[in-house]
């Protein structure tokens, strides 16, 4: 499994700005004293999830197998918001891409900054970034489920002007679909939301965005031993699936306690990557 990653609340008002180290940003504003709260909340967050105890590349099977039906040239650019342990920031600058991050958390920050790679703190607003920079990519993996829905609102329409026109967004949540979903929502005291694609396209159609796809955590391991187990795994999870989402609804529903989506803008918004939808 890929690591979780942690964020909290947005709405900061003051300019953000590349870091150069762990901040010490004092706030004085209502949405200061928010941000101050999301961090507390995320207090002893990095060193409970265990990052920092592997490194990068034993991961890197994992975004390998994540992107395999993704198409990048080479040097695009790349958004990772709450971006945690940093090993997809790893992954992507070792594949040739050109990532940049956004964490809440001072500890992921200052490690980010140590390697090299341009890293913002978050929150992130609509001041984080310059106007007119564009990505390819925008990832969201294991955040959406810390945020309230006003907050996620809030995340795509800061995020969205920075989306190329062809661009995509790259989330993965817990499964709000998935009757075992449970050890995944609720191991985690900052979660905050149960999520569905359904609930996705309901949240972003507003903005311009659709979901054009979404599927199940089915990454192979690297080693030959571990991939035969899981594919044995997978062929009865989707045997499962067809069963009761067939019997269910009519067609197949992913059923996997995690879940990825993939959204692009609608095409009435496309054109030449400027035109978006009135936030609502």
């Amino acid at each position: 499994m890929a690591p979780s990653n942690s964020r909290g609340e947005f709405g900061h008002r003051f300019p953000s700005r590349p870091v150069k180290g762990p901040s010490t940003e004092r706030f004085g504003n209502l949405s200061g004293l928010r941000a101050m709260n999301s961090e507390s909340e995320y207090e002893g967050y990095f060193e409970a999830r265990s990052w920092g105890q592997t490194t990068s590349e034993q991961h890197f099977w994992y975004y390998d197998g994540l992107t395999r039906h993704l198409r990048f040239a080479k040097g695009a650019g790349v958004l990772e918001i709450g971006f945690g342990d940093g090993r997809f920031l790893d992954w992507c600058r070792s594949r040739g891409l050109a990532p940049v991050g956004v964490e809440i958390q001072e500890a992921a920050v200052a490690k980010a900054v140590a390697l090299g790679h341009e890293v913002y703190k978050g929150p992130f607003s609509s001041s984080t970034l310059a106007p007119g920079r564009q990505f390819q990519m925008i990832v969201c993996l294991d955040v959406l489920e810390h945020l309230t829905i006003n907050e996620i609102r809030e995340l795509f329409r800061n995020t969205i002007s920075h989306l190329a026109a062809d661009g995509r967004y790259l989330v993965r949540f817990p499964n709000g679909n998935s009757p075992f979903v449970g050890p995944h929502q609720f191991s985690d005291s900052t979660h905050k939301i149960v999520l569905t694609p359904g609930m996705m396209q309901q949240l972003t159609k507003p903005l311009g965005l659709q979901v054009e796809h979404a599927f199940n955590d089915r990454i192979l391991p690297g080693p030959f031993v571990k991939q035969c187990r899981r594919r044995l795994a997978y062929g009865l999870r989707s045997t499962f699936e067809a069963v009761i989402g067939l019997t269910y609804f009519g067609h197949i529903v992913p059923l996997d306690p995690n879940v990825f989506v993939i959204l692009t803008r609608l095409p009435e918004e496309r054109g030449d990557g400027t035109s978006e939808r009135p936030a609502q």
